[in-house]
């Protein structure tokens, strides 16, 4: 993904950001789709899915995360 200058100070981003809220805690959007989430939901196994994740965006070329403490564990 090629960078994109934000603003007037020079400061380049990417044009996608990832939003985290659903990955701190996976019950926030998906509520009544527990099919859709993976059998394994120890902090140790999330950490470590979000770790993945978190790989493959920046490798796509994704700078912007969106997290917020009310996320539970994205930050």
């Amino acid at each position: 993904m090629t960078p994109r200058q934000l603003g007037r100070r020079g400061l380049a981003g990417s044009r996608l950001g990832l939003g985290l809220a659903a990955v701190g805690r996976p019950g926030y959007i998906n509520l009544g789709r527990a099919h859709d989430l993976p059998a394994e939901r120890t902090p140790e196994a999330l950490y470590a899915r979000t770790a993945e994740l978190l790989d493959a965006a920046r490798a796509a070329g994704i700078r912007y995360l969106d997290v917020a403490r009310s996320y539970g564990r994205a930050e």
